[in-house]
């Protein structure tokens, strides 16, 4: 099986002993979807329309999650600027 294949797909496992004797377990189904769900992010801080003083250090925090997947990398970004 190709997990990089999108599909339906039965699956069993079949155990053999040291004199040859077999047995086949019982097939599951699986589904292997080619839809990749995008991330969810959202600013936790600062609050929306947040006023600070010229020379203020700004810290930003944020929640980043994949439902499957990981979230290897996130950016900030003020306008075009991406830190």
């Amino acid at each position: 099986m190709d997990e990089r294949t999108a599909g339906s797909y039965s699956l069993t496992a079949k155990a053999t002993d040291n004199i040859g004797a077999t047995t086949t377990s019982t097939a599951i189904a699986i589904t292997v979807s080619s839809a990749n769900v995008a991330p969810a992010v959202s600013i936790t801080s600062p609050a929306n329309n947040g006023s600070f003083t010229t020379g203020t250090t700004v810290t930003i925090n944020a929640t980043a999650t994949d439902s499957d997947g990981t979230i290897p990398k996130l950016n900030f970004s003020r306008g075009n600027e991406v830190k």
